[in-house]
């Protein structure tokens, strides 16, 4: 069924336009960078590289993910896009003007709810870079050696003795088994003595001579950061004050509008964004483990590729472009008639894609020089782990500050895009202005965040389906929500929205580098079994 609404008419047109494919390509690509491509990324590089172990290298996992990127996370991007491009509207409008009174309309409302949601936690977890940035520029990370207590420091002799070979054969003569589980090892009260013999010996061997002493004091600067973001998480009040002041940030930028907000600021803060990435890749070039993390990120070594690790390229791929929570629905609507969907689309996907490498290279040298390792792909690494990096380097205060302001920037340009979503359908679909949405919006945005603002603090033994509620929500939006959307989406628009319109979206000029026959297969069959194989992938606990 072709579209009822004219992409061209008065109505769609004062809902405000793009005023430049530039403007519109870095806003799209503003959108699909966030935290995601500066650590989610790179930990899955380094894990499903061998990283911690035999370091084999990761480059098949990155062939696999740019061909994830093209056969599925490309086509979903482009039917996102032409959906919104073709209606002029937003998400719930967009299902709606295709095919009215059916309940599709119902994937478009499902895709501006995942937004609201994501935006809720998404804020607090942002809000912690403000948080860092004042830390590095006031210099707080170097105030480490009389803030690190003794017990701190012989807890973490006590964890690294159970790790090591030495440990465990110490724990199985000392318990008489092999014990279930190092980590409850370390707290087992037959243990005791043998923690206190230890911690006592090493204690005394570290504070013999200098050598043990700055043995210690790098212990101290690599502890430090964790007692650091410990505490934070643990005020609430920090918490709750941050997340309102990033979505304070997000909120003076969408207010603007489309082209004197999000397109203006979109042009300011993505090449400030690419100018701090250059200046710390080019500091962490310098570092002696530089050839390790280029030679590491790029090797292919295919004996390291399981089902696993194409299960977290695809997801990887998916989750990095911003799909199926209704965004670029809604920038889509905003593109004028004569705009290149292919182009813009390939743009995007070079954009969020080069980032996300660079970003590893600058991880990789830095812990290939100071043999570092990455211990979890959480969030909190960003908070703990790149402190420790940067107290090491000269200049390592200012380098700091740089990286957090760069991660301000990565996530604020996605935030824009999620309370955009969400604001221009009620300004479509309720015929809100847009102070009023922003505003409402905002202030609703910003209560539902309060739970996962004190989920590590004064929530933090409140759980569902044994999560906290911050842990719940980002279960719900990442496992289920952003994939089903993507799949339902996909789906529309290879069965429903007909070929006539894709054609007409799709011209022959525009698709030079991606043939429309090849688009039609993809959108209808390829991307849709891989979104599937996704969803199975997270069900079954097989992705990271």
């Amino acid at each position: 069924m072709s579209s009822s609404k004219d992409p061209c008419s008065s109505a769609a047109s004062s809902r405000g336009n793009w005023g430049s494919k530039l403007g519109f390509i870095l806003a799209a690509g503003g959108s699909a960078v966030g935290l995601g491509n500066l650590w989610k990324f790179p930990y899955l590089a380094y894990s499903n590289g061998g990283g911690a172990g035999d370091q084999q290298g990761a480059g098949g996992f990155v062939l696999i993910y740019l061909l994830a990127v093209l056969v599925l996370g490309l086509p979903i991007m482009i039917a996102e896009m032409m959906l919104g491009k073709r209606t002029q509207t937003t998400p719930i409008g967009a299902f709606e003007s295709v095919r009215p009174h059916s309940l599709w309309k119902h994937v478009g409302t499902l895709c501006v709810i995942t937004g609201f949601l994501l935006l809720s936690y998404y804020s607090v977890i942002a809000g912690w870079t403000v948080e860092y940035t004042v830390k590095s520029v006031t210099s707080e990370f170097s105030n480490y050696d009389q803030a690190v207590s003794e017990e701190m420091v012989r807890e973490q002799l006590w964890h690294d003795f159970v790790y090591s070979s030495e440990g465990e054969a110490a724990l199985i003569i000392e318990l008489g088994q092999k014990p279930e589980s190092l980590s409850k090892a370390l707290t087992d009260p037959k243990l005791n003595t043998l923690k206190q013999v230890v911690t006592d010996q090493e204690w005394k061997r570290l504070q013999q001579n200098e050598e043990g002493q700055a043995k210690l004091s790098e212990l101290k600067k690599t502890l430090y950061p964790q007692k650091l973001f410990s505490e934070f998480i643990a005020h609430p009040w920090k918490q709750v004050l941050w997340a309102f002041v990033f979505l304070a940030m997000t909120v003076g930028v969408v207010i603007g509008g489309v082209s004197k907000g999000i397109e203006r600021w979109s042009k300011i803060l993505m090449p400030a964004l690419f100018v701090l990435l250059i200046v710390l890749l080019g500091r962490m070039l310098m570092l002696d483990g530089a050839g390790k993390a280029l030679s590491f990120l790029f090797r292919p070594s295919f004996e390291m590729v399981t089902a696993s690790t194409v299960l977290n390229a695809m997801g990887q791929a998916f989750f990095s472009l911003s799909l199926g929570m209704g965004v670029l629905i809604t920038y889509g609507s905003y593109m004028k008639k004569e705009d290149n969907l292919v182009s813009s689309s390939y743009s995007v996907v070079i954009m969020d894609t080069l980032i996300a490498l660079i970003a590893s290279v600058i991880i990789f040298s830095a812990i290939f020089s100071y043999n570092l390792v990455m211990k979890d792909g959480g969030t909190g690494n960003l908070f703990t782990a790149m402190p420790v990096i940067f107290m090491k380097l000269p200049g390592g205060i200012l380098l700091c500050a740089a990286f957090y302001i760069l991660v301000i920037f990565a996530a604020l340009t996605s935030a824009i895009s999620m309370l955009e979503a969400v604001v221009a359908t009620f300004v479509d679909e309720f015929k809100w202005s847009r102070k009023k949405a922003v505003y409402i919006i905002s202030a609703v945005t910003f209560v539902l965040g309060i739970p996962a603002a004190l989920s590590y603090n004064l929530m933090s033994n409140v759980t569902i389906m044994g999560k906290t509620w911050i842990d719940f929500a980002d279960f719900l939006c990442s496992n289920w929500f952003m994939p089903i959307g993507g799949l339902m989406l996909s789906l529309f628009v290879g069965f429903v929205f007909t070929k006539k319109d894709q054609r007409e979206e799709l011209p022959e000029a525009h698709c030079k580098w991606f043939p429309f026959p090849l688009f039609r297969v993809l959108v209808r069959y390829i991307a849709p079994v891989l979104v599937v194989v996704v969803l199975l992938g997270m069900l079954f606990g097989a992705i990271q």
